[in-house]
């Protein structure tokens, strides 16, 4: 999954300050990402509507061995799913106003059908195939030590999630919780997994919140480092020169370049 994305983010690798923002799938996208290129440079992490790990778990009834099972069918049978999800998503593209319609009248999703119809539109322009692959690695793939290693690090770190997204379980939550004890979580009763449309009004409150706690986070950082080593903090293309004239590098996420000790 992170194969495609990858490239797209490389561009990253000159800036010296990022924060990284994932939805749905995404999220285990960015704490990849993370884990293998933000370094010292990552100032904050935001995960709305998405898990780190084992995607299909929850749709499978929060069972992780269905979740396996289910991705070994998927990847065994590749072209036959692919089949399978485009002819889903027409339908559903098709039928979007009635499907729409009924799902406001359960109570599933408040807004209109004219403002949630470019999501529909975007359902008709996936790729069959494609979106088998990512549930195939959605499930063989984990971030949750990389969100761990984020909050013992003090990273800002922003989970949002909702309740009627299929996506994330109270099990998930629970999970995510222990993993990021310090982390902000906000939780949406009313949103499902497309609540980026239906909530946006409390997503985009959630993150401004974040952004604006997340700069006054690392400006109290960088003086509390430089309160007790003496040392400024400079991006990482251009490390600092101690009075003794040593480089002061920065260290990776991954625990394989920069072990993290108890």
């Amino acid at each position: 999954m992170c194969v495609f994305f990858f490239p797209l983010l490389s561009g990253l690798a000159s800036v010296a300050h990022v924060t990284v923002v994932g939805y749905s799938m995404g999220c285990q996208v960015a704490l990849e990402w993370c884990r293998q290129h933000a370094g010292s440079r990552l100032e904050g992490v935001a995960l709305i509507l998405g898990t780190p790990q084992y995607s299909l778990r929850t749709v499978m009834f929060g069972s992780r061995a269905l979740g396996d099972v289910a991705a070994h069918l998927l990847d065994t049978f590749q072209n036959f799913w692919a089949r399978v999800w485009e002819v889903t998503f027409a339908w559903t593209f098709c039928t979007s106003y009635v499907g729409h319609t009924l799902a406001r009248a359960l109570g599933v999703i408040r807004i209109p059908y004219t403002q949630f119809a470019p999501f529909y539109r975007h359902m008709k322009r996936l790729h069959g195939g494609s979106y088998n692959r990512m549930l195939v690695t959605g499930q063989r793939h984990t971030a949750m030590d990389v969100l761990e290693r984020l909050d013992r690090r003090e990273v800002p770190t922003l989970i949002v999630t909702g309740g009627k997204d299929f996506s994330v379980n109270g099990v998930v939550v629970k999970e995510m919780h222990f993993a990021a004890p310090r982390a902000s979580f906000v939780h949406l009763p009313d949103a499902c997994h497309a609540g980026m449309i239906g909530e946006r009004e409390a997503v985009t409150e959630a993150l401004e919140q974040f952004l604006h706690e997340k700069r006054e986070s690392a400006a109290f950082n960088r003086r509390r480092l430089y309160d007790a080593t003496g040392l400024h903090v400079s991006p990482p293309e251009s490390p600092v020169k101690t009075a003794g004239g040593r480089d002061v590098t920065v260290d990776p996420i991954s625990p394989l370049i920069s072990p993290i000790k108890e």
